[in-house]
C-alpha cells in the first residue's frame, strides 16, 4: 500500500464508488436526503446502506457486543482499554493510579452504536460530574437505544456520519471495519475523509481502530470487511491529520490496531 501522502496517478475526477444499486431507489434518496443532509449523493446512499446493515444485526443480538460486530464483550472492552490511552498526557496521576481526565472534558464517540464507550467510561469513573459526551451513529435502532437506556444527562446521541460538535477528543472504534461492496481503494479515500472531518472536531487528540490486515488469515472474510495497513494509517495521522504526536498500538490483539493522535 502506497504512503499517504505517495502522487497519485492522474485519472478522471469522480465520486468514490459508495453506494449500491438498491441504495440509489428515488425513495431511498428521499430519505436519505431528510436524515443526511448537505453530503453527496453517494455518502448519503452508503450511509443508508451501512445504516441498514447495523439495524439489522441489533434486532437479531440487542444490546450486545454482536449487535456491533465484536465477537465478545470482554473484546469489545479490550479496545475501550487502548482508546483510553488517548486520555494520558492530560490526566490526573495519584499515587500509582490513573484518574480521570481534568475539568469539563467533552468527547466525540462516532460510530457509538447503544452507547457501550460511554457505559464504559463511567463505570470506571473516567468522566468527571461536568464531562459531556456526544454519541454519533448512523443505526435509528442502535440510537434509539441509547437513549432510552443511558439516562445520563451528560450524554447525548444522535443519528449522524460525522460529529457536528467540537470536542476535547475523538473516537472512532469499529467505525471502518464493515465496508460492505465499496473497492478498498474508494473506502479508504471515504475514511480518510471522515477522519479528516474528525479531528477538525478534536481540539486535544483523536484516536481510531481498524482490522489489521497482517490477521487477516484468522478472522473470516466475505469481501464485506476492510482490513488495513497499521503503518499506512499512522503515517496518514502524522502526514495528513498534521498531529503533533502519534502512537501505533498493535500488540494487544492480532486482529486489529489503534491509532493514537494527539495536537501536542
Amino acid at each position: 500500500m502506497p504512503e499517504p501522502d505517495a502522487p497519485r496517478p492522474a485519472e478522471p475526477a469522480r465520486d468514490p464508488d459508495l453506494c449500491g444499486d438498491g441504495a440509489r431507489t428515488p425513495f431511498a434518496k428521499a430519505v436519505g436526503e431528510l436524515v443526511f443532509p448537505g453530503m453527496t449523493d453517494s455518502r448519503r446512499e452508503l450511509y443508508l446502506r451501512i445504516a441498514a446493515t447495523y439495524d439489522w444485526t441489533f434486532g437479531l443480538h440487542g444490546r450486545t457486543a454482536r449487535a456491533a460486530l465484536w465477537h465478545s464483550r470482554r473484546g469489545q472492552h479490550l479496545r475501550f482499554v487502548q482508546l483510553a490511552r488517548l486520555f494520558e498526557p492530560d490526566v490526573v496521576r495519584r499515587g500509582r493510579l490513573w484518574r480521570r481526565p481534568r475539568g469539563a472534558v467533552t468527547i466525540n464517540d462516532l460510530g457509538c452504536g447503544y452507547g457501550p464507550l460511554f457505559e464504559w467510561l463511567d463505570r470506571r469513573r473516567w468522566l468527571a460530574p461536568e464531562a459531556r459526551y456526544i454519541g454519533y451513529d448512523l443505526s435509528e435502532r442502535m440510537i434509539e437505544s441509547a437513549r432510552r437506556t443511558v439516562s445520563d444527562p451528560r450524554a447525548a446521541f444522535y443519528m449522524a456520519g460525522e460529529a457536528t460538535e467540537e470536542a476535547d477528543y475523538s473516537f472512532a472504534s469499529g467505525t471502518f471495519g464493515m465496508k460492505l461492496d465499496v473497492p478498498d481503494p474508494d473506502w479508504e479515500l471515504h475514511c480518510g475523509d471522515v477522519l479528516k472531518g474528525l479531528w477538525a472536531q478534536s481540539r486535544r487528540g483523536l484516536a481510531f481502530n481498524m482490522l489489521n490486515i497482517h490477521g487477516r488469515h484468522t478472522r473470516p472474510d466475505d469481501g464485506g470487511l476492510y482490513y488495513a495497513d497499521p503503518d499506512h494509517w499512522a503515517a496518514f495521522a502524522e502526514r495528513k491529520l498534521g498531529a503533533a504526536r502519534v502512537s501505533l498500538l498493535a500488540r494487544y490483539s492480532s486482529h486489529d490496531f489503534t491509532v493514537l493522535a494527539w495536537r501536542r
